[in-house]
């Protein structure tokens, strides 16, 4: 967890647009995006972010240890002014029959400005129904003791 605090430094979340603020707190509900859009996605705050990014990171690379049919990619996006991460893109494709071919399965993006995490593609409804389940448990309330002790102010002592 400390080499992902290092590399993605979590500020405040920007607000929320209209869409985030129909967004249920780490739960997935598949009625605010149409079916055809293919996508579900959900908030987090900042103190578990990071959690999620580390829960993803394993989930996605234990499915890679000992399976060749599946690639993950692993993509990080600056912001506009390259001053830190936006977001990033944990793309899951599996191998085709076809040389070098490969079908993208879902595509989860993490934006760490905002606390928006979005499911997308053609099994998405199989990791809201089986993979988001098992992260949301596996993260579970370990990250609400985190206290940033910096934000506390001692004027009085």
């Amino acid at each position: 967890m400390e080499e992902l605090q290092k590399k993605y430094v979590i500020k405040s979340f920007n607000s929320k647009s209209s869409r985030q603020k129909k967004l249920k707190f780490e739960e997935i509900d598949l009625s605010v995006y149409k079916s055809s859009a293919k996508c579900a996605a959900f908030v987090t705050s900042e103190d578990r972010i990071l959690f999620w990014v580390k829960a993803l990171q394993e989930s996605f690379f234990d499915l890679l240890e000992d399976n060749d049919d599946y690639h993950i990619k692993w993509i990080d996006h600056l912001n506009s002014d390259d001053s830190g991460f936006q977001h990033i893109e944990m793309k899951v494709s599996r191998f085709t029959a076809a040389p070098d071919n490969r079908t993208t399965l879902v595509t989860i993006t993490t934006y760490l400005t905002t606390g928006f995490v979005m499911c997308q593609g053609i099994l998405f409804e199989l990791w809201c129904s089986n993979e988001f389940p098992r992260l949301n448990e596996k993260i579970g309330p370990q990250c609400e003791l985190v206290w940033d002790f910096s934000q506390i102010k001692v004027d009085a002592l």
